[in-house]
Parts: C-alpha cells; structure tokens; sequence
C-alpha cells in the first residue's frame, strides 16, 4: 500500500483493537475490584454479558498488534 503508513488501513484498525481491549480491561477489573472489596461474585456491568471480558480484552490487544506487526513472532 501508498501512503504514510500510520494512517493504513491495518494501522488504524490496529489502534482501535488495541484501545478497545485496553478499555474493556480496565472496566472489567474495576468491576472486579468492586466485587472483591465487598467478597462478592462479579455479576454486574460486561460480566452480565460474558463469562471472561479480561480473557477477550487480551485478545483484542494481542489482534491488534498482529494487524500492526505481521510478522512471524507476534
């Protein structure tokens, strides 16, 4: 592809995976704190939704580096 390269298509879905994850994760692990601090299961907020948000928000990060990266390590 032509063009800067931070603004490609890849790139730009990149960022969006990896910030989306990262924003996932935070708002699972303060409901998760919440529900410790009060010893109680997390059942509330994206745990209503699915049963693992941590496991896919690492999952979109980890996506979103291969788009930016594709190389064989990552």
């Amino acid at each position: 592809m032509k063009g800067d390269a931070h603004w490609d298509v890849f790139h730009i879905l990149s960022q969006v995976f990896i910030f989306g994850g990262f924003i996932v994760l935070s708002y699972a692990w303060s409901i998760l704190w919440k529900a410790q601090k009060e010893h109680k299961l997390a059942k509330t907020g994206i745990y209503a939704r699915m049963r693992h948000p941590q496991y896919a928000a690492f999952i979109f990060i980890m996506l979103g580096f291969l788009l930016q990266w594709p190389t064989l390590p990552t």
